[in-house]
């Protein structure tokens, strides 16, 4: 029998949609249904890896875990990954699709709601619920007749609806009654309720609240969420980086600036430093934000060039160089690691796009490539030209390849270990040695920098004081 619906649509973005499906999807599976989620289209450079190596959102990976199943590419079928303002890269049923203006895109839209319709068929006949997250608003006027994540999932389904809004963000009764307003009359048949999220404070003092919602909409308010501080649970949006933009180094903790780049992608690979009780974690907008930082970060980037670019516009890489020449440690993590190189080319990505040098701190070319690999394992270290007992790099990135200018690679396996694999590198850094942990933390696994002040609790068990170790992150 084909699975029943719920669609868990919203007043905007950023108003919880994805936790509180997340939530939804734990209590089903806690009361014995057989529930799955689903996402449509996703536009996020926040990606995860499924263990047969095809690419979703995290934010459906986290779901997954909550209906107690592995990631499959079939919970979201469409992801958009945002290379600059005007194009994408396009991820179809986990598999890169090609690059795509907007217009390009909405004009090949029959091909892509086949696409989502032969995903959602296959969840529905295995599973008695699927629990569908909508996109932004339940209500974008202009999208309407384009729109995949909201109506024409819902349509699909034929799901019935639960409205989420921010009372947090204010304004949280025009959310409510201007976006039922603006759906059509079909559309509103299908809503069934209302959650108010982010509630701060006495929820009882929002019962007056309640109780106009209701009689203004004639809907039930199905809960009032409260605001739920520092939860380490992966996001698909990078809206929550500006909580942390202004936190305070301090003498007692390791401090660790991760440089805010334009269109930075995985920046979950770091924000699970900032649930160590011994670590600040900090997002650096500018060089000055940078100072105090025992670690710098460069995150991963759907634009390696692009942010390249910036990065030398704004100033970094002189605070790079003084930073590695004070002893501490600079950690480049995929399109960031491509940085730190003496050259990037991206041949195959149109048009003249090679920067004649990177910040030049690792001694090493890159070359980027069209076809993306995803792997889960570890390397041994980076050659690198500055102070070697300092300046160390831990990375495994999607695609391209690196060159060390003596022709060697630069992530030599562990000898003697068999090395495991999800999909092959096809750069010559393919040989990565050792057993994996148990953990598919996204579009990448990085391994880190172990230094004698990197908290105990990330450090691999049985390193060497010297050698390279996790900087992060088991599973959730």
């Amino acid at each position: 029998m084909k699975a029943r619906a719920l669609a868990v649509l919203g007043t905007g973005s950023d108003v919880g949609k994805s936790l509180i499906t997340a939530g939804l999807c734990r209590l089903f599976l806690r009361a014995g249904v057989r529930v799955a989620p689903f996402k449509a289209q996703n536009m996020s450079n926040n990606s995860y890896v499924t263990p047969d190596g095809k690419e979703i959102g995290r934010a459906q990976a986290l779901q997954a875990q909550a209906c107690g199943l592995d990631p499959d590419a079939d919970m979201n079928p469409i992801l958009m990954k945002p290379e600059s303002d005007r194009s994408a890269q396009i991820v179809v049923q986990g598999q890169v699709w090609g690059k795509a203006e907007a217009r390009t895109y909405f004009e090949r839209r029959a091909e892509l709601a086949e696409r989502v319709r032969e995903s959602y068929e296959r969840l529905a006949n295995q599973h008695d619920l699927i629990v569908i997250e909508g996109a932004g608003s339940a209500a974008e006027m202009n999208l309407r007749d384009r729109d995949l994540a909201n109506w024409f999932a819902v349509g699909l389904a034929d799901a019935r609806v639960v409205l989420v809004a921010d009372i947090d963000r204010g304004g949280v009764f025009a959310q409510v009654i201007g976006t039922l307003d603006l759906l059509a009359p079909p559309e509103r048949a299908r809503v069934i309720g209302i959650i108010i999220n982010k509630f701060r404070g006495d929820a009882t003092l929002f019962d007056d609240g309640v109780r106009f919602i209701e009689q203004r909409t004639g809907l039930p308010v199905l809960g009032v969420v409260p605001m739920l501080r520092d939860l380490i649970l992966d996001q698909e949006d990078s809206l929550e980086i500006d909580r942390a933009r202004q936190a305070p180094f301090a003498p007692d903790r390791i401090n660790i600036a991760v440089v805010l780049l334009p269109r930075m992608s995985n920046f979950t690979d770091v924000r699970r430093l900032a649930a160590e009780e011994d670590v600040i974690l900090r997002y650096a907008a500018e060089p000055r934000d940078l100072a105090g930082a025992d670690i710098i970060v460069i995150p991963g980037t759907k634009n390696t060039i692009g942010d390249l670019r910036y990065l030398r516009e704004a100033g970094f890489p002189e605070v790079f160089r003084e930073h590695v020449e004070q002893g501490r440690e600079l950690l480049g993590l995929c399109g960031g690691y491509q940085m730190l190189g003496r050259s990037i080319a991206d041949p195959e990505g149109g048009g003249v796009r090679r920067c004649g040098g990177g910040t030049w701190l690792a001694g090493c070319d890159d070359e980027d490539a069209a076809d993306e690999s995803y792997a889960i394992g570890r390397g041994a270290g980076a050659a690198c030209r500055c102070r070697p007992s300092r300046c160390r790099y831990g990375v495994l990135h999607s695609h391209g390849r690196d060159a060390s200018r003596n022709g060697s690679p630069l992530f030599p396996g562990t000898p003697g270990r068999k090395s495991r694999l999800h999909r092959s590198n096809r750069a010559g850094c393919a040989g990565w040695g050792g057993e994996p942990q148990r953990s598919r933390l996204g579009h990448l696994y990085t391994r880190g920098v172990r230094s004698a002040r990197f908290p105990a609790s990330l450090a691999e068990p049985g390193s060497p004081a010297e050698g390279v170790a996790a900087a992060g992150w088991r599973g959730v």
